[in-house]
This record gives C-alpha cells, sequence and structure tokens, in this order.
C-alpha cells in the first residue's frame, strides 16, 4: 500500500481550517506582544538584576508569558500577563533560575498577581 494516500476532501479543508488557525493565533501573538511592550516598556524587566543572564541585553521587542499558554489559555493575549524580557534572560528563566518568578511577583506586587489570578 501507498505511504502516501492521496487526501480526500474533507482532509484536504480541515488541514486548511488549521493553517488558517495558526495563522490567526500567531497574528494576535504579534499583537499582544506589540501591545505588551507598548503597555510595560521595552527595558528588559531584569535589567537592573542581580539575576542578569551572561549576555543580557538591555532593551527588547519579545515579551514573556508570566502565566504559560498552555495552563492558562485564557490568559495568552492579556496583556497583563506580559514580561518585557531579552532572550538570554528568558532563557536562564526558562531553564536554570525558577527563583525569577518571585522577583517578577515582588517587583509587580500581589495585586497585580491577584488581577492575573491565581
Amino acid at each position: 500500500m501507498n505511504p502516501r494516500k492521496k487526501l480526500n476532501e474533507k482532509q484536504k479543508l480541515l488541514r486548511k481550517e488549521k493553517r488558517e488557525k495558526k495563522k490567526l493565533i500567531a497574528e494576535k501573538d504579534r499583537e499582544w506582544h506589540k501591545k505588551g511592550l507598548e503597555k510595560w516598556g521595552k527595558e528588559c524587566f531584569f535589567h537592573n538584576s542581580d539575576k542578569k543572564a551572561k549576555e543580557h541585553k538591555r532593551f527588547t521587542e519579545y515579551c514573556h508569558h508570566f502565566r504559560s499558554k498552555r495552563m492558562y489559555p485564557e490568559l495568552r493575549h492579556n496583556t497583563d500577563n506580559a514580561i518585557p524580557i531579552c532572550w538570554p534572560c528568558h532563557f536562564r528563566l526558562e531553564q536554570v533560575d525558577k527563583s525569577m518568578m518571585a522577583d517578577i511577583v515582588e517587583k509587580r506586587g500581589l495585586e497585580w498577581l491577584k488581577k492575573l489570578g491565581n
């Protein structure tokens, strides 16, 4: 049997819809980054911290989701969930130093955290 069997029309339509949905989500994500930077500024959140990554950059065009997109899909495009952060600090936050999350809460405050919901 041929492993590359032809797709029927329904399967083609489902794949096309899935691609279109991904494009729309990517557009919304880009808009979220832009609005997050407008709200919180383009300076890396950790630029004055001793938690800096080795290759720290002061300014950024990227925002990190404080609450993960997978666990909190309702907060995916909420600008209160945006943390402006450079790539080296983002890598350190995700892979190495989870205590940086506590630094974010400390700086933003408990009211901000309550607004996001626990």
